[in-house]
């Protein structure tokens, strides 16, 4: 009955620190439709009085990625302002050269078995048109190699799970929930389990190293390199067309698994995770402290 109890006060806890993440997913959804439903709206007027025909559907595809990045911006002005994470020498420190190649190394293998899973489990993407017209479009390639990097990792493990490992007592949960919620907010079948054990990877970097700037630098190389083979492979779909077979392709991917655990087990013993205490003084987001603002 005291286990119970216990465990019960435990989820009650962490239900209660869930508020500012909830609010921030909130905000950023905001933002997004702050931006883009009167971007829209406008682009449509404007090209109702030119063609006298209203028509949403045909706007081109720079706009959307445009009105996107203009509120992905926003919420990062926001985070910034509020101070829900802080940008100082120890969130954007790097490491030591043999770290470094560590985790590189790592997130290049993880890159390689995650890729190989989420094609073995052969889930819907809904968002392959999106990608394909991003791919050729500056707009697209600057949202998905620089902005998305910088501001997702700023944004889930800065805001979310750095919030999170100073208020749980077991940081696996903070690394876990930041990923899910890294995960779904992909909304797209294909991309999900592929966020969610990625977002874990970033979140074990970010927990024992303080630092966003690994796990930007891995977020960077992950959707670079998907982006160069898009256009490299572009008339192949899976692993299985660019390497010929499925045999191929298990051992590629259980390459990667095995490189993957080498690094990772090495990069542990190398980097210890710093103190993620809370302070006495740790500071409060001013819109919190002061709500009629």
């Amino acid at each position: 009955t005291l286990l119970a109890s216990s465990a019960a006060s435990d989820v009650y806890k962490r239900q209660i620190k869930m508020g500012r993440t909830i609010k921030l997913i909130l905000y950023y959804f905001a933002y997004q439709f702050a931006v883009a439903i009167p971007g829209m709206f406008g682009y449509t007027i404007w090209k109702c009085f030119e063609t006298q025909s209203f028509d949403l559907h045909n706007a081109p595809t720079s706009l959307a990625i445009i009105l996107s990045l203009l509120g992905t911006l926003l919420m990062a002005w926001h985070l910034i302002h509020y101070k829900y994470v802080k940008l100082d020498k120890q969130t954007l420190a790097s490491l030591p050269l043999k770290p470094t190649c560590l985790y590189i190394l790592m997130g290049a293998a993880a890159i390689i078995w995650m890729n190989w899973l989420s094609e073995m489990v052969h889930l819907p993407n809904i968002a392959e048109n999106v990608f394909a017209q991003m791919k050729n479009n500056v707009f697209g390639i600057l949202s998905v190699c620089i902005i998305a990097p910088i501001f997702e990792e700023i944004f889930f493990r800065g805001a979310i799970e750095g919030y999170l490992l100073r208020k749980w007592e077991n940081p696996r949960w903070a690394i876990l929930v930041s990923a899910l919620i890294f995960g779904l907010i992909h909304m797209n079948p294909a991309q999900i389990l592929f966020a969610f054990l990625f977002g874990i990877i970033l979140g074990e970097l970010y927990y024992r190293t303080g630092s966003l700037l690994p796990s930007i630098i891995l977020h960077f190389i992950n959707n670079t390199l998907s982006l160069i083979l898009m256009n490299v492979f572009e008339e192949k779909d899976t692993l299985t067309d660019i390497l010929g077979n499925t045999t191929a392709v298990h051992v590629w991917g259980m390459t990667g698994i095995a490189i993957f655990c080498l690094t990772f087990l090495l990069f542990k013993k190398e980097v210890k995770p710093v103190q993620w205490a809370v302070e006495a003084t740790e500071p409060v987001p001013a819109e919190e402290t002061n709500p009629q603002n």
